[in-house]
């Protein structure tokens, strides 16, 4: 029971672990979707072209945040063994439309499943296969079961209320909210204010509400 309180003392540290791996995989993504964007010199998306291959490179980029995310919340848990199950039900809770949030609890899960995980004593014939083959089997099975038939449901259904409510905002909403965010990411010099901030945008990069700016400097 202490060991499972001293994982969620030390919370912090392992969601800014998951976001310092992240981060640059969303700014290679992110700097080559911009890229595109002023190759093509349109509003709109590229659509053929050299600009339209680089979107879709900046696209997978932003397409790896919350896998990559989930998955070095997980290792900072349970260490190399959390990696697999980590990054895999992170693609899942992509994929169930759970997003940045549904990265956040896919990888605190799938790193106290295979901290647990860790310590079920094995036969010393099987020892050695189980950082390798039984914990990443078993903790990406519990851990993308738990989200596919437990809880990644509401986790989308949260995920999908944030984006609806951001999406629904008015001009004059936008501005006091993008004067929130650059307060918050300014407050604490990259610490965990910051990185929450940074994380929300980036989590909505691909929302027509964060984009459509961008859209506009080429109209």
């Amino acid at each position: 029971m202490n060991e499972f309180i001293n994982i969620f003392k030390n919370l912090r540290e392992h969601l800014m672990n998951g976001v310092s791996y992240m981060i640059p995989v969303v700014v290679a993504g992110g700097v080559l979707m911009a890229a595109a964007l002023i190759m093509y010199g349109q509003a709109g998306v590229p659509e053929k072209g050299l600009a339209a291959d680089i979107w879709k490179i900046g696209v997978t980029g932003i397409g790896l945040m919350v896998p990559v995310l989930s998955a070095y919340i997980a290792a900072s848990i349970a260490d190399r063994a959390g990696i697999a199950p980590g990054l895999i039900s992170g693609l899942v809770a992509s994929n169930i439309g759970a997003g940045f949030l549904g990265g956040l609890v896919s990888g605190i899960i799938a790193g106290v499943v295979c901290y647990y995980l860790k310590k079920i004593p094995l036969h010393p014939y099987i020892r050695s296969l189980g950082p390798i083959i039984i914990i990443p089997i078993l903790g990406t099975l519990i851990t993308s079961g738990i989200l596919l038939w437990g809880i990644g449901t509401y986790v989308a259904i949260a995920m999908s209320a944030a984006n609806q409510f951001l999406t629904s905002m008015t001009d004059s909403n936008k501005i006091i909210l993008g004067l929130i965010v650059g307060a918050m990411i300014a407050f604490d010099m990259g610490g965990p204010i910051n990185k929450v901030a940074y994380s929300l945008m980036v989590a909505m990069w691909d929302q027509e509400y964060f984009l459509m700016p961008v859209h506009a400097l080429w109209r």
